[in-house]
């Protein structure tokens, strides 16, 4: 769970501290927003929002909450809240933004990274896929 320091920010400070924010991301060229990410990100940040991610295209995809949960290694409480958001619509504006194309491969990277663990055809595919 996210911590957040006690002192508040006012609702207008805030506000424009984080449109600030969103325009410094948006500005950034594609060659860089990895090391930006990185950089600002802990490992288990960046592990969090994959996962928070792939568990929103799997909501979209059909899936329950249990499947969620075992293939993305987050609790069955946390795949639950998260699909609860998904149903009350809290997404809608994130998968819109996303293009199919790259959903599809981002959740058929995920599914051979879950096989890889007992297959070894998905282990070659996700190694194939690291390598590129």
């Amino acid at each position: 769970m996210t911590n957040v320091s006690k002192p508040k920010l006012h609702d207008k400070k805030y506000t424009e501290a984080y449109r600030q924010f969103m325009n410094i991301i948006s500005a950034l060229k594609l060659s860089n927003s990895e090391y930006f990410m990185s950089g600002l990100l802990t490992e288990s940040e960046q592990i969090m929002l994959v996962k928070r991610m792939a568990s929103i295209f799997m909501f979209e995809e059909g899936k329950a909450p249990y499947t969620v949960a075992s293939r993305t290694g987050i609790s069955v409480s946390t795949a639950q809240r998260i699909y609860s958001q998904y149903l009350d619509g809290k997404f809608v504006k994130l998968i819109s933004c996303v293009p199919q194309k790259q959903k599809n491969e981002f959740l058929d990277l995920l599914k051979d990274f879950t096989l890889s663990a007992g297959s070894s055809k998905a282990r070659s595919r996700l190694l194939k896929r690291t390598l590129h």
